[in-house]
């Protein structure tokens, strides 16, 4: 049975529609329960959010990353494609996974996450990702499907790739699309991104433009090199990412 809710980023949920005030960024969502590990096929794609939650940013541009989150989420509620986040900083903990989304949990969970206000441990989150995530059955994830990182920072890493994470991801053909906010540097990115590194590393002056960036994240998908899958099966992205754009 579907029910439907009005979420008003980042924090307040509603149990029914309803008008948003001004100073909210509100959107209409159904509870639909995604496919199970099971019932999913190699059509199906697995998306990760990797957010930053480092102490540089304010709350308010901390919570400019559950708005981009929600707002992909709700848009592809009917598609076949699954999602995960995780918040790094000094720490990094998961804040929903597959097995979330498929149950109609994540929306809540995403609601109720706090700021953790630390350093930026940017190869720590991406292993953290790896293992804990696209690599675990237990998060649902599922072995035969494309896989794709979308990283969020507005920082330069605090640590060093001193495990070797991003020739893992490049072995698993992990598709990785950065975007950095502010003083990030693109080198940074770049050393990050999927090839080609520098069509896939993204930058923007502030949280503000997010939104703006996301006909770029969508360009970027049907042509990232290493992707297996057939292009129609970004077809619930190419949709999404229109209708942002026509709404700026």
């Amino acid at each position: 049975m579907r029910s439907q809710i009005t979420v008003c980023s980042p924090r307040a949920v509603h149990p029914h529609s309803g008008n948003s005030s001004l100073n909210k960024v509100c959107y209409k969502m159904k509870l639909d329960r995604g496919p199970s590990t099971q019932e999913r096929t190699n059509k199906s794609v697995e998306v990760v959010f990797l957010f930053d939650g480092s102490a540089s940013m304010t709350e308010r541009e901390f919570n400019k990353n559950k708005d981009f989150i929600v707002e992909i989420m709700g848009s592809l509620r009917d598609t076949p494609v699954m999602f995960a986040a995780v918040q790094f900083s000094t720490t990094v903990h998961k804040v929903f996974d597959f097995n979330d989304y498929a149950a109609g949990r994540a929306l809540d969970k995403l609601m109720k996450d706090k700021h953790l206000k630390g350093l930026t441990s940017t190869h720590r989150a991406l292993e953290f990702v790896l293992d804990e995530i696209f690599d675990n059955p237990a998060a649902g994830s599922s072995p035969d499907v494309t896989k794709v990182l979308i990283l969020i920072t507005d920082g330069d890493p605090s640590d060093t790739d001193r495990n070797g994470i991003i020739k893992r991801y490049d072995d698993k053909n992990i598709i990785r699309l950065v975007v950095g906010v502010g003083h990030a540097k693109l080198d940074k990115l770049r050393a990050i991104a999927s090839e080609p590194k520098h069509r896939n590393a993204f930058k923007i002056e502030n949280y503000d433009g997010l939104t703006g960036v996301l006909e770029n994240i969508q360009k970027k998908i049907f042509t990232v090199e290493g992707c297996t899958a057939p292009l129609a099966e970004f077809s619930g992205f190419s949709a999404v990412f229109k209708k942002v754009i026509s709404k700026g």
